[in-house]
């Protein structure tokens, strides 16, 4: 059985303490409910891509990608990092300021990595663009007991929520679309991180098989 208490920021967000999950099960003991920033990317388009193009090209294509995104994310020291297919997931617990900033630097020199790579290489492949997603809020961190090497996660409707923005820079015209809320940790805390002035004014919208609004920044 979970048991923690919700602890409200000043910024309306949970508190970053830790808090363990009660269970009879001693391996249930290593998930913990903590504050978390999580990022999505990957490469739009990437099945009509690999339609098009020689397999060994396309291998090719998606083992430098997670090399080149692998490169930043180690620079940003996250707590979790997960690859699957060409989607990376990379998640940052800890103080919400400090872990918000950091993923929205991320971010953003995932899309100045691929930039690079497309002007250094487009002998044998057009550019690729890539969408990343971030959010920020309570998550599980831990892993699925009953999976076989299950890894070290993060699980919850932050998660859910970051994926789910990831997929929408291709309903906008961008490459980056962060929650307001995590963007109002960052303004509270950092005012002149360099990502802020990257990024619209806050809109409403709904994001899919999720109830209720969210407020986005769409980068420029």
């Amino acid at each position: 059985m979970m048991h923690f208490e919700n602890q409200p920021s000043r910024s309306g967000l949970m508190n970053p303490r830790i808090y363990p999950i009660n269970s009879e099960k001693s391996d249930a003991t290593h998930a913990r409910l903590v504050f978390a920033a999580v990022l999505f990317a990957d490469i739009k388009g990437f099945t009509r891509f690999c339609q098009s193009v020689d397999p060994c090209v396309a291998f090719h294509t998606l083992s430098t990608f997670h090399q080149r995104m692998a490169k930043v994310v180690a620079e940003y020291s996250t707590t979790v990092t997960t690859n699957a297919g060409d989607e990376v997931m990379a998640a940052w617990c800890g103080t919400p300021s400090t872990v918000s900033s950091t993923a929205l630097r991320c971010g953003f020199a995932m899309l100045e990595s691929i930039d690079a790579w497309n002007h250094e290489d487009v002998s044998f492949r057009p550019g690729l663009n890539i969408g990343v997603g971030l959010h920020a809020g309570p998550v599980i961190l831990g892993r699925i007991p009953s999976l076989r090497e299950s890894r070290m996660s993060v699980f919850g409707d932050t998660v859910n929520t970051a994926s789910r923005l990831e997929h929408m820079t291709r309903i906008y015209p961008t490459g980056l679309i962060a929650s307001d809320e995590l963007v109002r940790v960052v303004c509270k805390h950092s005012p002149s991180e360099t990502g802020i002035n990257r990024l619209h004014s806050a809109i409403t919208t709904t994001i899919r098989d999720r109830t209720g609004l969210l407020s986005i920044r769409i980068a420029i």
